[in-house]
């Protein structure tokens, strides 16, 4: 019986391995082609539930979507951590157990981050409203230039000369996206548009700090699977606290929009929250697993674009992007993808001298 049981677990994780192997196979570019629809996908989903006239409170949006997450989160690190941590016969020391809860404190930080860099990037898009997406995309965008500041900052890596470049053209493009929309004479487009943009680089912001925190989370030994499931469900957790404080002084109910969200809305904050927090992440794991980050995550850049044309195909004519705000929104990914391969492309020509590497950000 034992033999049998010893030959079922074998077996399981050969299977396991050989999928895996399969998976790893596919190019890293393909991967960061299907992230980069998903967030774009998840992105439009995230609009219309905004643009609902029962549209939810962006704490309200934050916490619900932490739920689905987190359980993803949890079934991973059931179903595949757990049972190969049972085989090992290693004993850890007690330095090697503190730094690991050192961090999971880290990832529980991380998660409240999160959160409310989801209730700010919801706040974004309920302000400028119909132009949600054209508004708010390119200044959330600005998260993995601040993630390689940090990472510059906190962690000692050393950024090179095309950072600083890539961030000049970046913010070349989003004075262009501001300038352009506030000469837009648009019926569909906000009074209060120009608050997306403080909420839309306060998104960037906390989800750059979420990204780091995670970073040397991970580099304590925590599990990408078991963090995952304690970033978001104390980012849940933090989000409903927030929002039952803030009640508590504005006299208002929004908590209770967690369980009376108006069905459709609830599936489009659901759909947001699989396809970005799922699926556009799991993609991108895969891509970064399998190839360089250089060679990859350009390809993610973009999604911003795309998103704001599928918003415009899908929602309708009042989505419609203004085309120099588009443009502009291009030269932000321009600039984002000059920080990944410009010391790689200067490479290649004779007698230029590449500049020191620095450490990749996620």
């Amino acid at each position: 019986m034992d033999t049998d049981k010893s030959f079922a677990t074998t077996a399981k994780s050969t299977n396991n391995t050989g999928l895996i192997a399969r998976l790893q196979s596919v190019p890293g570019q393909i991967w960061m082609v299907l992230a980069m629809l998903s967030f774009a996908a998840g992105n439009v989903y995230d609009q219309a539930a905004t643009q609902n006239i029962n549209r939810p409170h962006p704490l309200v949006a934050a916490t619900i979507q932490a739920i689905p997450v987190f359980l993803y989160g949890l079934l991973g690190y059931l179903l595949f951590v757990r049972p190969s941590r049972a085989h090992k016969t290693i004993v850890e020391t007690a330095e090697i157990k503190a730094e690991r809860r050192r961090g999971w404190r880290l990832f529980a930080i991380a998660g409240v981050f999160t959160q409310i860099g989801t209730a700010a990037f919801f706040q974004a898009l309920i302000v400028s409203h119909y132009q949600g997406l054209n508004i708010t995309l390119p200044f959330v965008q600005t998260w993995e230039l601040m993630a390689i500041l940090m990472g510059a900052f906190f962690l000692k890596e050393k950024p090179t000369w095309t950072l600083y470049v890539g961030m000049v053209i970046m913010v070349c493009g989003l004075a262009g996206v501001a300038i352009a929309t506030h000469a837009q004479e648009d019926p569909f487009k906000s009074p209060d548009w120009y608050w997306a943009i403080p909420c839309g680089l306060g998104a960037a912001f906390c989800w750059a700090t979420a990204a780091i925190l995670a970073r040397v989370g991970m580099q304590k030994g925590v599990n990408p699977f078991g963090g995952l499931g304690v970033q978001y469900f104390v980012g849940g957790i933090a989000a409903a606290a927030l929002l039952w404080i803030l009640d508590l002084f504005q006299g208002q109910d929004n908590l209770s929009q967690v369980v009376k969200l108006d069905g459709q809305v609830l599936l489009y904050v659901i759909g947001g929250a699989v396809i970005n927090g799922i699926l556009a992440t799991g993609f991108l794991t895969f891509a970064l697993r399998v190839a360089p980050a250089h060679k990859v995550l350009p390809i993610n850049a973009v999604y911003p674009a795309l998103a704001v044309l599928l918003g415009w195909l899908i929602l309708g004519d009042k989505n419609r992007p203004e085309l120099w705000a588009f443009l502009s929104l291009l030269v932000v990914a321009g600039g984002l993808i000059f920080t990944q391969v410009g010391p790689y492309l200067l490479e290649k020509k004779p007698g230029v001298r590449r500049p020191a590497e620095s450490q990749e950000s996620v």
